[in-house]
């Protein structure tokens, strides 16, 4: 659990705004927790107890100190309730709006219902319900990823809509594709209520295989779109039988009807820049000329520090820049920030540190850092289209996507031959991932050290 704070009452409050959830130990592994993202929302009670541990199981990796197997497994199994809104703004009323001792009190009677083991076994249904509170790996998984991941699997394995009725569309296949013409056919409408027991390598796989299109009966493009999102259905359909797996009373023996289905890897994600870095200046300048003034202003903010393109730096404010220390601060994820790789500080260059003080200046500290009018943020996945046109009327290459300008900056400074500990950490990624997606940069500098600074041997003909 997190370490605990001492103080939340209402005067000591204030001081964790936007600073993530802070705890409270009760004792008997229960904990209060308190969250407040901003000054204009109060903040939410929560209380998380304890249940118990996953089976602590022996696997086959070996210590390398001890020469025996790895014991994996102990996992603290936890139960969440929300309890209310915190009086920071209203006057606690017990109800809806609570004091700290309120709150406290609430927390200490709070019980997790009891799962019992289930004497039918569990279904692939049930799973993707219990999928459904599931709070990741880390425990870090924000409320918009849940409801995403579980709109998912509602979507396409139960085939509901959000409003609970049946799918109903030409290209929904009534049955799942067969491994082998002999074996018999598996209705879709009969899925759900399998026994997540009986699901084997060859029913998953023709699951997987129907989320992806017929090339015969679609463009190119549409065949590369739907094995993405094929490959975004399998992850999280993966993920929501492996939590399944890990409650005892759902009774799963086993996991190699998934664990041994591989990856369809990147497909559809095309991250190979056509374009340098050093072509941004004169994108940049022709979006200015166009009038798309905000637009720019984004694109640059990208090509100063090659973050992601998402909302990770359109959910920042303006306080998360400081000009002395040359610094950009990404939160931690969170409901309102959108950090793929957690809390991290990102250095600028002396460009950038110029830049962001152009477009902070005179600017409140609660405003956007990039908007597209000073007040609001800015919505990527609502905008994601103006932005792709106003780039390409800038005269990008038409296979170009704002990703690209992440791709292009790493090469380049992979190129340069900085360390990758260092790219990685300011970027946001793992190194092993920099070394698999920009090896062939490093190849390439190298080949050209090679050919500069080896000895070459000349022969007299």
């Amino acid at each position: 659990m997190k370490p605990a704070d001492t103080n939340l009452t209402k005067t000591a409050r204030p001081r964790y705004i936007g600073k993530g959830e802070r705890c409270l130990s009760l004792g008997e592994r229960r904990v209060l927790c308190y969250l407040r993202e901003s000054k204009d929302a109060p903040g939410i009670w929560t209380v998380r107890v304890e249940i118990g541990r996953t089976e602590r199981v022996k696997t086959s990796r070996i210590n390398p100190e001890t020469g025996k197997p790895i014991i994996a497994g102990g996992v603290p199994i936890r139960r969440r309730e929300r309890l209310g809104f915190a009086d920071d703004v209203h006057d606690a009323d017990g109800k809806g709006v609570l004091s700290y001792e309120q709150a406290k009190k609430l927390a200490q009677n709070w019980q997790p219902a009891k799962e019992e083991p289930k004497a039918s076994g569990c279904t692939f249904e049930d799973a993707i319900h219990q999928y459904r509170d599931f709070d990741g790996k880390k425990g870090d998984k924000v409320d918009r990823n849940k409801k995403m991941d579980h709109a998912r699997l509602r979507r396409h394995v139960l085939r509901l809509t959000s409003k609970g009725k049946p799918r109903k569309g030409k290209r929904l296949v009534a049955h799942l594709p067969k491994p082998a013409p002999q074996d018999p056919p598996i209705a879709f409408s009969a899925l759900p209520n399998m026994q997540v027991n009986d699901l084997t390598r060859e029913i998953l796989e023709g699951l997987r295989k129907s989320f992806i299109r017929d090339p015969a009966t679609c463009t190119e493009k549409e065949h590369k779109a739907s094995q993405a999102s094929a490959s975004r259905n399998w992850n999280s359909i993966r993920s929501c039988l492996e939590n399944a797996k890990k409650h005892k009373p759902n009774g799963i023996k086993s996991a190699d009807a998934w664990r041994d289905i591989k990856n369809l890897g990147k497909v559809g994600n095309k991250r190979e820049a056509s374009f340098t870095i050093h072509d941004m200046p004169r994108y940049i300048a022709r979006m200015r000329q166009h009038g798309h003034h905000a637009e720019a202003d984004v694109f640059e903010a990208w090509s100063h520090i090659g973050s992601r393109p998402g909302e990770e730096l359109m959910s920042l404010r303006v306080r998360d820049f400081n000009a002395r220390s040359k610094r950009i601060a990404i939160p931690r994820r969170s409901e309102t920030v959108f950090s793929k790789s957690g809390e991290r500080l990102t250095v600028l260059t002396e460009q950038g540190v110029a830049f962001f003080q152009r477009i902070t200046a005179g600017r409140s500290q609660n405003a956007p850092l990039l908007s597209p009018d000073g007040t609001t943020f800015w919505s990527m996945r609502k905008e994601r289209k103006h932005f792709k046109a106003v780039w390409l009327e800038a005269g990008a290459p038409e296979d170009a996507i704002p990703y690209h300008i992440r791709h292009a900056y790493a090469s380049e400074w992979t190129m340069n031959g900085e360390d990758r500990e260092v790219i990685s950490g300011n970027i946001g990624c793992s190194a092993p991932i920099l070394k698999d997606y920009y090896a062939k940069w490093e190849q390439s500098r190298l080949q050209q050290q090679i050919q500069k600074t080896a000895p070459k041997l000349a022969l007299d003909e």
